[in-house]
């Protein structure tokens, strides 16, 4: 699990909540930038990353399948900070692609991975495969009406297969589980080519 928060404001964005909710593309590659040599980081192909967008609170952005692409200076400045990363010293730099994420719509799935820059990447925008859950309201508003958005029942036009809460908990089991086996299935393939 990757809680990001840091109570010092960004060069652009006041809060790592406002950098995920306001520029998808730049909150990917700050979270695909990590400090060097870290093993933690580097052994872990599974990361559940989580945002703070107040103080005392903590919001689910995304599961990620991680790897470590490439460890080097950064050309580019950090995205919430302004600065160079790894204070201009070699960082670890991680493809990551989107297997469940948060945004105005919850999605689960991934698509082709777009570039984000560095040789990092991290799917912000592709087709859903799964369920999604409209939490829009949540983000329009802030965070003192999670509770009230969580409640919310859909639009009878937009019902999701989360929209029932007694399925949804069913629904997500069944979705992580999937997920969980794709990737396992995935790294197996990977680890153990097929012999000609």
């Amino acid at each position: 699990m990757i809680r990001h928060h840091t109570s010092k404001p960004g060069a652009r964005y006041a809060t790592l909540f406002d950098l995920w909710r306001n520029d998808a593309k730049g909150f990917a590659r700050y979270q695909a930038t990590q400090t060097a040599g870290r093993k933690l980081f580097r052994e872990r192909r599974l990361w559940a990353a989580f945002v703070c967008p107040a103080p005392n609170e903590t919001m689910f952005v995304g599961l990620f399948d991680a790897e470590l692409s490439a460890t080097r200076k950064a050309d580019w400045l950090c995205d919430y900070r302004g600065d160079a990363p790894g204070g201009g010293e070699a960082i670890d730099l991680f493809a990551t692609v989107a297997m469940i994420q948060a945004g105005p719509l919850v999605t689960v799935g991934s698509g082709a991975p777009p570039d984000v820059g560095g040789g990092a990447s991290c799917d912000l925008e592709g087709p859903p495969l799964g369920a999604t859950k409209d939490i829009g309201p949540l983000l329009e508003s802030g965070p003192s009406s999670c509770n009230q958005a969580a409640a919310a029942e859909p639009e009878p036009s937009r019902r999701t297969p989360f929209a029932d809460e007694k399925r949804s908990q069913s629904a997500y089991r069944k979705t992580m589980a999937s997920a969980i086996q794709s990737m396992k299935t995935r790294s197996r393939a990977e680890s153990c080519p097929a012999r000609g």
